[in-house]
């Protein structure tokens, strides 16, 4: 298995996991390069004081999945459909960080702002 099949195949089932299907995501640019170390991710951790992926079910509402639709759509658009070549365990990070500021923060202008972070942050390494 490629680096690229690994990457959808572990977004996907992460995905799945919380009950989303990941749909019109480009794969076709993964890389070996580090465009996101973890060490910088952390930073972004300890700032939205989220914690690496959790195996706790996150209890899913129509209004979260809104929300968090609103974002992974936000997400691809900016990085221009570049998520494959961020680290095969950043997506992971990634994904449960949004998933987390979906359920603690639904629609609120707090859990936006963090997002907005965490996507500034993205989009300024893959640049």
């Amino acid at each position: 298995m490629n680096k690229k099949q690994q990457f959808k195949q572990q977004l996907e089932q992460l995905a799945e996991k919380f009950g989303y299907e990941i749909q019109n995501v480009d794969f076709s640019h993964v890389t070996a390069s580090d465009f996101v170390t973890e060490k910088e991710f952390d930073k972004v951790d300890i700032e939205m004081t989220t914690t690496d992926f959790s195996t706790e079910p996150i209890e899913t509402t129509e209004h979260k999945e809104y929300v968090f639709d609103g974002m992974f759509q936000i997400l691809v658009e900016e990085t221009g459909g570049r998520l494959a070549e961020l680290p095969l365990n950043n997506p992971y990070r990634i994904m449960s960080t949004m998933l987390l500021i979906a359920e603690k923060g639904g629609e609120t202008d707090e859990a936006w702002q963090m997002f907005y972070v965490l996507l500034g942050h993205i989009s300024g390494e893959l640049k």
